[in-house]
């Protein structure tokens, strides 16, 4: 056997890292063909999308004045047209504000249906909201016949023979002024020429009343009916009503009329008359505020107690 020599152990040295080199090598070139590639890796779990949230219901539109207005203005055209009066309305809430006092306090011998004076020294108000009333004569209007007085409506019909003493039923409201604006404030003083003296005031066209058919099945506040809305009450000098005068806020809904319907437009004057509407309307709450600082000052209730 020969012994091995400087030479030959050399070249078995160089020849073992050469085969290991090449071992290196394949072992990396196998292992990148087998790995998986980043642009191969697998999609990501789809997340399930969220649920979408219930459409949550509008609520019910409250009629304010505008509202009212238009309705009214459409009544009186189709009355004027002779077509049908708008239909479907009962039920119907509204929130309207009726402004008065625009014209400062009154005289403390004042006997209008609807003022205010405020005593400086005494520092009070004294406000009086009478409503008007009517008969249902007035209106071309007659008693119900039905045997129960509901004539199909639900809690917004009347019975007329529930009215008052003598079985005579009678509407009770408020005369919406200037029914061609849509502002719940007092109107601005314009500038003019002042009126001649003595000359009387040129007269208010009242053309659009809401009332309320006081003879309600079930109806145990009578004492209500018929009443005006007073108040007396103590306030300091800067919160007395100022050029705004005072406000009525009516809460409510619209109900029904002898007849069936919720309008009537009348023309007692013949055809070339701009028709006066009344609404038939049932009050829940009836406010009276200030309108220069929000604050309300009175409120009664006009809610039907059942018994």
């Amino acid at each position: 056997m020969r012994e091995p020599n400087l030479r030959t152990s050399r070249l078995a040295i160089a020849g073992g890292l050469v085969a290991a080199l090449a071992l290196a090598g394949g072992g990396f070139l196998l292992g990148r063909s087998t790995s998986p590639r980043p642009d191969s890796a697998p999609p990501p779990a789809t997340q399930p999308a969220p649920p979408s949230p219930a459409a949550q219901p509008e609520p019910p539109h409250i009629l304010g004045r505008e509202d009212l207005v238009a309705l009214v203005a459409k009544a009186a055209d189709a009355a004027a047209s002779g077509q049908t009066l708008p239909t479907g309305l009962q039920g119907q809430r509204f929130e309207l504000v009726l402004p008065f006092g625009c014209a400062g306090p009154a005289t403390a011998d004042s006997a209008a249906p609807v003022r205010w004076r405020y005593d400086a020294a005494q520092q009070t108000l004294r406000v009086h909201v009478a409503p008007a009333r009517w008969s249902l004569a007035d209106w071309g209007l007659a008693p119900d016949k039905g045997g129960d007085g509901t004539s199909g409506e639900g809690d917004t019909g009347v019975d007329a023979r529930a009215g008052e003493a003598g079985g005579q039923a009678r509407l009770e409201g408020f005369w919406i002024e200037r029914p061609w604006s849509n502002a719940e404030t007092c109107p601005p003083v314009a500038p003019g020429p002042p009126a001649s003296e003595g000359a009387p005031p040129l007269p208010t066209e009242q053309t659009l009343a809401l009332a309320q058919w006081r003879s309600e099945p079930g109806r145990t506040d009578t004492a209500r009916a018929g009443r005006a809305y007073d108040l007396v009450k103590r306030l300091a000098p800067d919160a007395a009503p100022g050029p705004k005068g005072l406000r009525i806020r009516l809460i409510g809904r619209l109900a029904r009329l002898p007849d069936g319907g919720s309008l009537r437009c009348t023309q007692a004057a013949g055809p070339d008359q701009r028709p006066v509407c009344l609404l038939a309307i049932a009050l829940d709450e009836v406010r009276i505020e200030n309108p220069a600082d929000g604050a309300v000052l009175g409120t009664w209730s006009e809610a039907i107690v059942q018994p």
